[in-house]
Parts: structure tokens; sequence; C-alpha cells
């Protein structure tokens, strides 16, 4: 018996596996890691990195700020979100079964009658047509800050 206990005693020790280093979820190798480092040490790159994905999750909500259906229209009692399901003008008391313009005052006249609607600060979207243009387009900017043409002054002419 007493063997037995020494010889449990002096045995070595189990190894535990140690688990693979991880990011994002995924395991990865030391030279991985070393690149990963690299990359960390790299203040431009790094701050780059940040201020891009900061970027790009600020432009993932632009649907809310320019769009030209409404994020939320109450009529009749019945709520509608306009951004995520297309409704056709029947449903607030138009005539044409096809998708609602909200841009359009008649539908607005309707919506307004028996009910209200939230609107994004922007009313256009990508793919909105401006037909109230004051002339045909292509058109010169309408800004009064548009500077005038630059005149260059009279250049002396130089003969032989």
């Amino acid at each position: 018996m007493a063997n037995e206990a020494i010889a449990i005693e002096t045995a070595t020790p189990a190894r535990v596996p140690v688990p693979p280093e991880r990011f994002l979820g995924m395991p990865i190798t030391p030279l991985t890691r070393r690149r990963l480092e690299l990359f960390r040490a790299n203040r431009r790159g790094f701050w780059s990195l940040w201020i891009f994905m900061a970027l790009f999750i600020g432009t993932l909500g632009a649907e809310l700020f320019a769009n030209d259906r409404p994020a939320l229209v109450y009529y009749d009692g019945a709520f509608y979100v306009p951004m995520v399901k297309a409704y056709p003008e029947t449903a607030f008391g138009g005539e044409f079964a096809t998708e609602a313009d909200y841009r359009d005052p008649y539908v607005r006249k309707l919506i307004s009658e028996r009910g209200w609607m939230i609107a994004p600060p922007v009313p256009y979207s990508h793919r909105t047509v401006a037909w109230d243009l004051p002339q045909p387009a292509p058109s010169p900017p309408d800004s009064p800050a548009t500077p005038a043409p630059i005149s260059s002054p009279a250049l002396p002419v130089s003969c032989c």
C-alpha cells in the first residue's frame, strides 16, 4: 500500500490542454497574433480602422434621416410603418392600388385629415425624382452663394 501511495505522489501531473488563443471567436496562430500586435502598434492604421468603423456604423441609420417614406404613420386608429412595408394609396383613402407617394400633397392631405405621420428630416431618397424643379434639368445651381465666373484681365500682347 505504501508503495502505491508513493507512486501516486511522484507521478507527473496530468497535462491540462491549453485552449488556443482566440480573436473575434476564432482560434489564432502565433503568426496571426504577431500580425495583430504589429497592426495595433501602427497608430495611424489602428485609428483609421476605428474611424472607418464608426462612419460605417453611422451610415447604417441613413435611411432614418433621408427617405421619401415616413418612419411612422397613424391613420384611422392604426399604425403603419412605410419604411419597412409598402402600403397602397387605398389604405389611406386614396384612389390607386399602387404604392402611396407620401410626398404627394393629395396623400399628405388624406393622412392629415384622419391621422398624422413622422417624416424624416430629408424627404428624398436615392431614387426620388424631383418633379418640382423651377426649370428643366440639368440646370445651373440656384444658390445665391454661387460665385460669379472669374474674368481674366486683358493680357498685353507682345510682339517680336
